[in-house]
């Protein structure tokens, strides 16, 4: 993309959309799919040398790799065994320190709207939840790094009556090159009513411990707590 002058510090303008043709569900079967076009991602981005700045519907930062798989057709592959990556709305900032060509300290922030969650069949409305990651990131050579991180992740949800339930999440990310062959990479969490690895408009029931109908005063709302991750190694 162009560079946008002086007034914006010479930024560069990128932008990038991925979509695939799984859209558009009947409701009464799973994988009873109409093929309609879907959006994957969709983002902007301002570059500048040691900043960026990214609006549109990306992957959480805190939550940057994926595995390699076949299975990445609908949804991302590991997501029900801990990786909690699903395509989010969002708006993310990035600050590197050091030099491209060597070591680099990274500190990014960012806000994640809601995304139509439910739970016994009411959207839980709200502000955006706020998410964090700091990382060691070293070039090895061209096609390969070495990059360690820590993130977390925090969103207050509201429910009737007053009450609220804090979502959160620790997690750490890792990849890490053995040689000019190998290479080991994975993620890990733990957390209490995550619902990132969801997809849009999906029911939360199973984030939360409920003792009976929400309008009630009388309802206990808790969240249940997780964990998972990945790991893989490549040849």
């Amino acid at each position: 993309g162009p560079r946008l002058g002086p007034r914006l510090g010479d930024a560069r303008l990128s932008a990038e959309a991925e979509f695939d043709f799984w859209g558009g569900t009947s409701g009464e079967l799973d994988g009873d799919v109409f093929g309609f076009l879907r959006v994957i991602t969709a983002s902007a981005r301002l570059d500048w040398e040691k900043t960026s700045l990214t609006v549109g519907q990306r992957p959480p930062l805190i939550s940057p790799l994926n595995p390699t798989s076949l299975a990445a057709v609908w949804i991302q592959p590991l997501t029900g065994a801990g990786n909690i990556s699903q395509w989010r709305p969002q708006i993310m900032a990035e600050r590197r320190f050091g030099s491209n060509d060597s070591s680099q300290a990274i500190i990014q922030g960012g806000l994640l709207t809601p995304f139509g969650e439910s739970l016994q069949g009411r959207t839980i409305e709200g502000g955006p939840g706020y998410q964090s990651r700091i990382a060691y990131r070293r070039p090895l050579d061209s096609d390969r790094k070495l990059e360690l991180g820590f993130g977390g992740y925090i969103h207050r949800r509201p429910f009737p009556l007053n009450r609220h339930v804090n979502s959160y999440a620790i997690t750490g990310d890792w990849m890490v090159p053995l040689g000019t062959r190998v290479e080991l990479s994975g993620e890990a969490f733990f957390g209490r009513a995550v619902g990132l690895a969801e997809e849009s408009g999906n029911r939360y029931d199973s984030l939360y411990a409920v003792t009976g109908p929400t309008t009630l005063s009388g309802t206990s709302i808790r969240g249940i707590r997780s964990a998972g991750g990945w790991a893989q190694m490549a040849i």
